[in-house]
């Protein structure tokens, strides 16, 4: 009687301690912009910008100090609608030396550049990476950075509700730098917090300045850990992060009517407006406004 006692202590101990090796503080896609107007060395700020967040002594105590005190990143770079690639693949960073082992594939890995930004196809990548990670988290966040808005691909508004259905929080780092901003001075901060981000505590973060793109990611990184709302007057007071919204007042596809009215003006300088047969049908993209 004893020993069999002994031995349903035994399994129950090493199930819950299986169990327990397969649970992390945190699931997270970090899926970066790698568009060509993003150029090389603006992508390579980011590449080191992430690199050296992880090998942030404040962020591993933060990741340390989590109920498992650990978590499960994959990295992946975008551009277009086809075009996206799982950089680095799942891998659990509960200390300095596999957040060292993260931060060195990373700034080993040749940068790649792509056509197109589709933010929408990005976001349906990130969210079929999460059935192939073997570690489970009790949540799952993608931090996904942009320079401009969706124009390609799925609709942006709609794959965001996918994701924050199956229970992904999305949150932003859109890059707001003067000279990358468009004609028509679209808010691309307002753009990513009323059509990409999403879900619980989901935020917004803008990057104004290169030279203060480790700070902003510092940033969003510790709050994306540590899973706390981003609330609090130090927080307006910077004015850094907006929280999404569910009343959108930005149009989520102006990147979209962009590219067709630019459709538009090179087939009209080819034709002289006279074919109008290879317009868009209305049916299918509603005439720009």
């Amino acid at each position: 009687m004893i020993r069999l006692f002994t031995l349903i202590i035994y399994l129950v101990t090493s199930i819950t301690a299986t169990y327990a090796a397969d649970e992390v503080d945190l699931e997270l896609v970090i899926a970066v912009d790698n568009s060509f107007s993003v150029n090389r060395n603006e992508q390579g700020i980011q590449r080191r910008g992430y690199a050296n967040a992880f090998s942030n002594p404040a962020l591993i105590d933060r990741i340390e100090s989590g109920l498992y005190g650990k978590i499960s990143v994959t990295y992946m770079e975008w551009g277009g609608p086809k075009d996206q690639v799982q950089v680095i693949p799942w891998m659990i960073i509960d200390g300095a030396e596999s957040a060292a082992t993260f931060a060195q594939r990373l700034r080993s890995i040749p940068v790649r550049r792509s056509n197109e930004t589709s933010l929408a196809n990005a976001l349906l990548f990130a969210d079929n990476l999460f059935p192939a990670n073997p570690y489970t988290g009790s949540r799952k966040v993608v931090d996904i950075s942009g320079d401009g808005p969706n124009n390609s691909g799925q609709r942006v508004a709609v794959v965001r509700d996918l994701l924050v259905s199956n229970g992904i929080v999305i949150n932003g780092l859109p890059i707001v730098i003067e000279g990358k901003v468009e004609e028509d001075e679209l808010d691309l901060t307002s753009y990513f917090a009323d059509c990409v981000t999403g879900g619980q505590n989901a935020f917004t973060l803008p990057v104004r300045a290169w030279n203060g793109f480790e700070t902003a990611l510092l940033r969003k990184l510790t709050l994306e850990i540590s899973g706390l709302p981003p609330v609090g007057r130090d927080v307006m007071k910077v004015g850094l992060v907006h929280r999404a919204s569910f009343e959108a007042s930005s149009d989520c596809l102006v990147g979209e009517k962009r590219e067709l009215e630019d459709y538009y003006k090179l087939l009209d300088g080819i034709t002289g407006g006279k074919h109008k047969r290879w317009r868009v049908p209305e049916e299918i993209w509603p005439t720009p406004k």
